[in-house]
Parts: structure tokens; sequence; C-alpha cells
């Protein structure tokens, strides 16, 4: 084997290795755990019975909700900074992005289901997409605070970051494959809410402070 061939054989090894390590960190169910071990209940089981940060808050409280908040977040930002540290590539770190929110919606240690993906989503933009990430971030708490509805302020934000996308790509600006990435999860956010959207037609859908009817 020549030494670039031998050399490209590296990257793809390292890149594919990369791409694994995302899925299996994204797949980490923080929220549950904390839940677990903050007050010994499985949160698959009481409130919305959705394993993510603001199910935490509703049957743990504002401190471990922060705790599962920070770990979801760290879980999709940390892939995506190791790809760029180890300079993999544009494409690397927009796989090594799209691995982790996969890893968090359908987690092998909670039978292949899993969160909406929000938090980790948030973190992979936030290194692969940060003005759009802010813009949708700015919309999130815009909306949250406006209708104490945190899917529908997930729901807009993750819009705006689909139309950002859009624009780039229409506008022939660099980076397409992180921009496509970037339009996958927020596609991925989108289509996990839909539950959500039934509810909010149906006025169902709890508000952000309020308890939830546990099972």
């Amino acid at each position: 084997m020549s030494l670039p061939s031998f050399l490209w054989a590296g990257e793809l090894m390292q890149a594919f290795l990369l791409i694994c390590g995302s899925f299996l960190l994204g797949s980490l169910p923080f929220s549950v755990w904390v839940a677990r071990w903050v007050s010994g209940t499985d949160l698959r089981r009481v409130g919305s019975r959705n394993p993510g940060a603001t199910n935490v808050l509703r049957v743990a409280g504002a401190g471990p909700a922060a705790l599962a908040l920070i770990f979801d977040v760290a879980k999709g930002a940390l892939p995506v900074v190791a790809a760029a540290r180890l300079e993999s590539g544009e494409m690397t770190m927009a796989f090594a992005a799209v691995a982790a929110i996969a890893g968090h919606v359908v987690s092998p240690f909670l039978g292949l289901r899993g969160g909406k993906g929000v938090a980790t989503a948030a973190g992979a933009l936030l290194v692969l997409s940060p003005l759009a990430t802010a813009a949708g971030l700015v919309a999130f708490m815009a909306v949250v605070t406006w209708t104490r509805y945190v899917s529908l302020g997930s729901i807009v934000a993750a819009l705006i970051i689909a139309c950002w996308g859009t624009l780039s790509i229409a506008a022939g600006k660099d980076g397409r494959t992180a921009v496509l990435a970037t339009m996958i999860i927020a596609l991925v956010v989108l289509l996990r809410h839909v539950p959500n959207v039934k509810r909010l037609f149906t006025g169902e859908e709890p508000r952000l402070g309020q308890k939830v009817k546990q099972a």
C-alpha cells in the first residue's frame, strides 16, 4: 500500500470511529440517569414520559433539569468539536453532528427510543452553524417566554434554522455540507414534535412549569 493510500485509509478509519463515537455519546440518556439518581424515578414513566431536560424539570426540579440540559447539550457539541480539532473536515463534522442527534433519538440504552433531540441538536448546531443556532435560540426564548410552551419554542426555532439553511444554499455560500446537516437536524427535531403539534391544537400540551399527571 502506497503512503498516500495508507494516509487516506487512516483518515477514513478516523472519520468512521468519530461518527460511531458520536452516536454512542449521543445515545447516553443523561436525563433519565439524572432523574433516577436525584428522585429514584424512571423519567419514561412519569410526567410527559419524554426523556429530556424539560421533563426532568417537571419531576425533579430546576437543579437536576439544568444538569441534564448541560449534559445533553455537551453530548451534541463535543463530537463536532472533536472532529474540528482533529481536522477531519467539514463532512465528518456534519456526520458527527447528525450521528449524535440520531443516538439521542434512537438510543440503544432506551430500547431504540429517545427524546426530542432539542438540547443535543442545539449543542451540535452551536458548533456547526453558530449564527443559525443563535437566531433559533432567540426565537425559542421569545416564544417560550410569551406562550410558556417549550415544544412550540422548539418548533419555531427548528423552522428558523431550516429556513436559514435554505437561504444559505440559495445564496451560494460555502459550507454546503454543514448547511445540509443543519437542515437535516432541524427536520428531525420537527418530526419528533409531531405529537406535540397535535396536543397544541387540542389544548392538551403542558406549559412550562405546569405539573403533568404522573403514571
